[in-house]
């Protein structure tokens, strides 16, 4: 038999040509093949692995050679420090999100209730229930799926105060207009914003794999941007904070730059990129 560092080593050359992360992800897949962790993995490299266990680990890595998502394979990722179920219905949470997050967690004591417009896996409202339990939350998405999946990791860290809604942008919309009569709303989302021409540009493990649904933004990845702008010039109450994409901020700066008495700004992720879209009343 092999010992686990062999086998490893050959996981981590099949998983080369996907980038730097080879090794890491090879321990990973490893990790969750052994049912142990990443520490005690490294002190046994010198220990015989057994022929199940190989084939098993081989399997899935020839499945995340073809650029399967290995958060997948794991079936969970990492999001501001705690560990969240994922499936092949959502999109997988990025790290640039937690800008989103910490964002939302700042102006939360400025509103009287959340929604979030697209949940996912249920990350952001989750992160906010958690720091913000006595505020309403209404979570909205219309994959059937995706509410599922959010309400499991709801239930994973005793989060069970919030509204999850089946539902389209629109039906969405017609609660924002209802509760804004009686609440000032924050409304927050990480919406598709992918112009449909650049999908295909996209890199394998996306394009390939992560649903078109939360990556399209329509022609020029602008469309749900226009819907919160249209709102948020309609309603006096109603504060947005959204993701964007590269290169997109100013082009949604100049949507929103209807909205009456109104204050706008941009933070930026850790690259420096203009990653999240503010608008306070």
């Amino acid at each position: 038999m092999k010992r686990y560092f062999d086998v490893l080593t050959l996981g981590r050359q099949t998983l080369d040509h996907l980038g730097d992360d080879a090794l890491l992800e090879a321990q990973l897949v490893l990790c969750h093949v052994m049912g142990v962790t990443r520490s005690t993995l490294l002190a046994s490299l010198s220990d015989e692995c057994s022929v199940d266990t190989e084939a098993q680990f081989l399997q899935l890595i020839s499945q995340r050679a073809t650029g399967y998502p290995v958060q997948w394979i794991l079936g969970r990722t990492e999001f501001m420090g705690r560990k969240y179920e994922v499936n092949e219905g959502v999109l997988i949470p990025r790290s640039d999100t937690e800008i989103l997050v910490e964002t939302v967690l700042e102006l939360v004591p400025e509103y009287d209730c959340i929604i979030e417009c697209g949940v996912g896996s249920g990350i952001i409202s989750i992160e906010i229930a958690l720091q913000y339990p006595s505020v309403p939350i209404y979570a909205w998405d219309i994959n059937p799926s995706a509410i599922a999946l959010a309400q499991r990791n709801a239930l994973t860290y005793g989060v069970t105060t919030l509204h999850w809604n089946l539902g389209d942008f629109f039906q969405a919309f017609l609660l924002i207009k209802r509760l804004a009569k009686r609440y000032r709303l924050l409304i927050v989302s990480n919406p598709p914003y992918i112009p449909s021409r650049d999908i295909l540009a996209l890199e394998p493990t996306v394009k390939d794999f992560e649903p078109l649904t939360a990556l399209d933004g329509g022609a020029d990845g602008l469309y749900f941007y226009r819907q919160f702008a249209g709102l948020a010039s309609q309603l006096d109450s109603v504060g947005v904070v959204v993701e964007m994409g590269i290169n997109q901020a100013q082009d949604i700066w100049n949507l929103f730059s209807e909205c009456d008495r109104c204050v706008c700004s941009v933070r930026q992720d850790l690259s420096g990129i203009d990653r999240v879209f503010v608008l306070k009343k």
